[in-house]
């Protein structure tokens, strides 16, 4: 699967992107798991580090601004939004309560 995301976006894109930041094209390339892909490539959403990225865009900085109900699915394994988001508490959340707005099913 990560073979197939560097075929897909780095060497399709590859002249644009070294141009911008070659060494993280590099780091990119070198990525042997899509985690470490991710990682590597908050350069260019214009981050200097990885935890900053996922800091700023952690979904559960926004959930508490939602007002209909949604049912939101979300793989173990996703690269993107781990599962850890569910049990955290919204920094935006107006509710004086600790639990959680949302409800995990596990599969």
């Amino acid at each position: 699967l990560t073979q197939g995301v560097k075929n897909t976006f780095v060497f399709q894109n590859e002249a644009l992107l070294r141009s911008h930041d070659n060494d993280a094209v590099e780091t990119l390339l070198e990525a042997s798991s899509l985690q470490e892909f991710a990682d590597a490539g908050v350069t260019f959403a214009g981050y200097d580090d990885a935890a900053s990225y996922y800091r700023d865009t952690n979904p559960m900085n926004v959930v508490g601004d939602l007002t209909t109900p949604k049912l939101i699915l979300n793989a173990v394994d996703d690269p993107c939004c781990i599962i850890n988001n569910l049990y955290e508490r919204s920094s935006s959340s107006s509710s004086s309560s600790n639990s959680s707005p949302l409800q995990s099913i596990d599969a």
